[in-house]
C-alpha cells in the first residue's frame, strides 16, 4: 500500500465499506491518513480525517472518534473540514436527542459545503430532524425538494438515504402506492450501486415494512437474505437496526401484556419479570394511561399537549416537550425490550393495537387478597387436602 497516494486509500476504504468490512476500511483509511499527515498535504488529510471519523463513530470507537474530532476543529477555517465536522456533529447530537442543535450543525453543513455531495448530505440531515420531530408534512416537503436537486446530481449515498426515509415515511403517512414507489427505488439503486451495505439496508428497509403490513413470514424471508449477505464482521450500526428487526419479528410470535397497577402510594409497570416504578413520573404514566385508553387511534399533538399538561398547542412551545416526552416513554419500553409500543402517525402518536395493556387497580387487588386470606382462615381441611 505504501505506493499508493492518499486519495487511493480513502477510494479502497470506501469500496471496503461497500463490503462491510470495517476492519479493512478503517486500517487503509488510516494507512492513508498516517502518510498524508505526514507530508504535511492538508487537502488529502482533511477527506480522509472525516472518513475515519465516520467509521469511528460506527464502530463505537469513542477516544478516536473525540481526538480526531478536536484534531478537525484545528481546521475549521477550512470550508470543507468545517462541512463534514457539522455533519458528523449533528448525526451525533441528533442521535443524543438534541435536535435543535443537531439541526443547527447541519445548517453550518449546509452553508459551508464546497461540493453538492457535502450540501446534499447536509441537506438529507435537516430531513430527518424534522422526521425525528415528527413533523411529518414539512420531513416530506424537504425530502421530495432533495429529490428533484438529486436528479441533477447523482449522488447514490443520499439517493439510497432519501429514498429509504421516503419509504418508511410514506408507509406511516398510509400512502402505501407512494410507499411502494419509493422502495422500488431503492431496490433499483441497491442493484445499480453494487454495494453490499446498500442492498442489507434495501432488505432491512423492506422487511420492517413488512412486519409493519403483518406479513411476518415475508419478513422472515427478507431476514435469511440478510443473514446470507452479511459477512461475519459488520458495523455496530447495522447490527442496532437488525437487532431491533429481530425484535419486532419476535413480537410476532407472542402478544405482550404490559400491565399498569396502580394505588394512592404507588404506580407499577411490568411486563414478564421486569418492573418499572413509574410513581415518580407522572406525565409519562398520564401519556401511557391516555394513549393506550383507545389503542390503535391516533393522538394529535393538541389532544396530547391539553391532556398530559393542561395547555393549548403551540409548535415552537411544545413540540420538542412532546418529542422529549414520547422519547422517555419509548426508552423505558425498550428497557423492558418491547418495541413498537408508540408508534408515528401523521403529526400524531399511537398506542400498537397488538400490544394488551391492562390498568388495575392495586387498592382493590390488595384488598381483594385480604379478603381471600380471611376466608380460608379457620377453614376445616378438605377431603383432597388430607
Amino acid at each position: 500500500m505504501d505506493s499508493w497516494g492518499t486519495m487511493d486509500h480513502l477510494l479502497v476504504g470506501k469500496l471496503y465499506l461497500k463490503l462491510l468490512d470495517f476492519g479493512k476500511a478503517q486500517a487503509t483509511a488510516e494507512e492513508g491518513l498516517a502518510l498524508a499527515e505526514k507530508t504535511g498535504d492538508l487537502q488529502k488529510w482533511i477527506p480522509l480525517a472525516l472518513f475515519c471519523a465516520r467509521l469511528f463513530k460506527e464502530t463505537d470507537q469513542s477516544l478516536k472518534l473525540n481526538d480526531l474530532i478536536l484534531q478537525l476543529k484545528e481546521y475549521e477555517t477550512d470550508r470543507h473540514a468545517r462541512s463534514g465536522l457539522n455533519y458528523l456533529l449533528g448525526t451525533i447530537l441528533a442521535e443524543k436527542g438534541d435536535l435543535d442543535e443537531a439541526d443547527r450543525c447541519f445548517e453550518i453543513a449546509e452553508v459551508s459545503a464546497l461540493t453538492k455531495a457535502d450540501e446534499l448530505n447536509a441537506s438529507y440531515g435537516r430531513c430527518m430532524i424534522f422526521r425525528l420531530k415528527a413533523e411529518w408534512s414539512k420531513a416530506l416537503s424537504m425530502l421530495n425538494e432533495l429529490e428533484s436537486r438529486l436528479a441533477e446530481q447523482h449522488e447514490p449515498e443520499v439517493e439510497m438515504a432519501v429514498q429509504i426515509t421516503k419509504a418508511r415515511l410514506l408507509w406511516e403517512l398510509k400512502d402505501r402506492e407512494g410507499s411502494a414507489l419509493a422502495l422500488e427505488k431503492v431496490r433499483a439503486l441497491a442493484k445499480v450501486s453494487q454495494s453490499l451495505y446498500a442492498q442489507v439496508q434495501a432488505l432491512i428497509t423492506e422487511a420492517f415494512i413488512s412486519v409493519d403490513q403483518g406479513d411476518f413470514s415475508q419478513a422472515r424471508q427478507q431476514w435469511t437474505m440478510i443473514e446470507r449477505l452479511l459477512p461475519t464482521q459488520n458495523g455496530p450500526l447495522l447490527r442496532t437496526r437488525l437487532e431491533r428487526l429481530k425484535q419486532h419479528l419476535q413480537l410476532a410470535e407472542k402478544v405482550p401484556t404490559l400491565n399498569l397497577v396502580s394505588d394512592e402510594a404507588q404506580s407499577v409497570l411490568s411486563y414478564d419479570d421486569v418492573r418499572i416504578d413509574l410513581t415518580k413520573l407522572p406525565q409519562l404514566k398520564s401519556l401511557l394511561v391516555y394513549l393506550a385508553s383507545e389503542s390503535g387511534r391516533v393522538y394529535s399533538k393538541e389532544e396530547i399537549c391539553q391532556f398530559v399538561w393542561g395547555e393549548s398547542y403551540h409548535p415552537l412551545r411544545h413540540d420538542n416537550k412532546i418529542y422529549v416526552t414520547i422519547r422517555r416513554l419509548r426508552a423505558l419500553f425498550n428497557e423492558m425490550d418491547i418495541p413498537k409500543v408508540i408508534l408515528n402517525r401523521h403529526d400524531g402518536y399511537l398506542f400498537n393495537p397488538q400490544i394488551r395493556f391492562h390498568q388495575i387497580d392495586g387498592a382493590r387487588q390488595s384488598l381483594a387478597v385480604k379478603d381471600k386470606t380471611r376466608s380460608s382462615v379457620g377453614r376445616a381441611p378438605s377431603p383432597e387436602a388430607l
